[in-house]
């Protein structure tokens, strides 16, 4: 059976693997030089090799090294010689060697690799091919950092994550959440009574039915940040969108703590919500209708259902590593990405004790 074919593994060294011992032969569909002018086959020494072995075609750490015959130098992604480079000049691929391979799986042909240059991302250089690639995000990804916020806070504010914090999930109920929009919004400049914790609780605390929904208590919008950019202009638009950083800001026009790229640490996108993904109420992760700063029986295990836990959402819409996963945990959700730790502490996980507070239009 033949475990390579038409150069592939030239692009995808995985799949060597499984491929066992094999010796050169001009038999072998033209890929390997004359059985008595080099050892070029995969497995032998100085074969193709994903574990960075010693034989010829060099030694480097998951390093591909090729040698079709008498000359060193095969192609190696990293740690082998020629720098790095599947570059005839530099550790090409049987680079004036006997027994070399060419694109057309030819016998004793030197190859060009004029013709067979990889660059990538447009550049000819594959010193970093064997690298991780850096995963950036946010409104800073390619460069930048945030600014501070302006002045005076937008006339049109009517939305924003607070910049106050508390280390349990005891915010005085929803009364207490409430007031901590609304003094916030007075310091800010803009008192209102109507402004409105968004949170849901399982037991309405005036008594007028079994629970409440964050999404009954805010209004029907269009709400705005901090700096005048639109949040959302209605209840369906809001819960379908994603969460942002650059549009989640706090009542001064502050970017939230995240996953993004050039945040400051530690991380804070956790947002006390109680709430599903459509802004109904979350049973049994409201810390007991935000009065307990008690932990769960399970110590905190992710989304284990254990209670005494609050969901949360993203703000700024990312996971670790900047990923936009939804499944299992949806780390795009700015309402609803999964359950913290506890009651007793909001900052494990990546949270503060924030929440979001919106101005309600009725």
């Amino acid at each position: 059976m033949l475990c390579i074919k038409k150069l592939a593994w030239l692009l995808s060294p995985a799949i060597l693997v499984g491929c066992g011992s094999w010796t050169s032969s001009s038999d072998a569909l033209g890929l390997y030089g004359d059985a008595t002018r080099g050892t070029g086959g995969l497995g032998g020494g100085g074969g193709a090799r994903l574990d960075g072995g010693t034989g010829a075609g060099g030694a480097g750490a998951g390093g591909v090294g090729f040698d079709g015959g008498t000359g060193s130098g095969g192609a190696r992604f990293d740690g082998g010689t020629g720098d790095g480079r599947l570059d005839a000049g530099l550790g090409g691929i049987g680079a004036g060697g006997a027994g070399a391979i060419d694109a057309l799986g030819a016998v004793d042909a030197p190859m060009d690799m004029d013709a067979f240059r990889m660059s990538i991302d447009g550049a000819t250089d594959a010193r970093e091919l064997d690298s991780a690639a850096v995963v950036v995000c946010g409104p800073f990804a390619t460069g930048g950092a945030p600014g501070d916020a302006g002045a005076v806070t937008s006339p049109l504010m009517s939305f924003f994550v607070t910049s106050l914090t508390s280390v349990t999930g005891n915010l005085g109920g929803l009364a207490g959440a409430d007031q901590r929009c609304q003094n916030l919004a007075q310091a800010a400049g803009l008192p209102s009574p109507l402004w409105r914790a968004y949170l849901s609780v399982e037991h309405n605390p005036v008594g007028t039915g079994p629970s409440v929904n964050a999404r009954d208590r805010i209004g029907t919008g269009p709400w705005y940040n901090a700096r005048g950019a639109l949040l959302a202009s209605d209840l369906t638009s809001l819960h379908a969108r994603k969460g942002d950083p650059s549009v989640f800001l706090d009542e001064q026009g502050k970017m939230i703590n995240g996953q993004w790229t050039g945040s400051p640490s530690p991380v804070e996108h956790d947002i006390l919500t109680g709430s599903n993904p459509d802004g109904t109420v979350a049973f049994g992760k409201t810390c007991e209708d935000w009065t307990s700063a008690t932990g769960p029986s399970d110590g905190g295990i992710l989304d284990g259902g254990g209670g005494l836990v609050a969901r949360v959402g993203h703000s700024d819409g990312f996971g670790p590593q900047c990923s936009v996963s939804t499944s299992p945990v949806d780390y795009t959700s700015w309402n609803s990405a999964h359950d913290n730790a506890g009651c007793d502490n909001t900052e494990p996980l990546g949270g503060a004790g924030r929440i979001y507070c919106f101005k309600a239009n009725q």
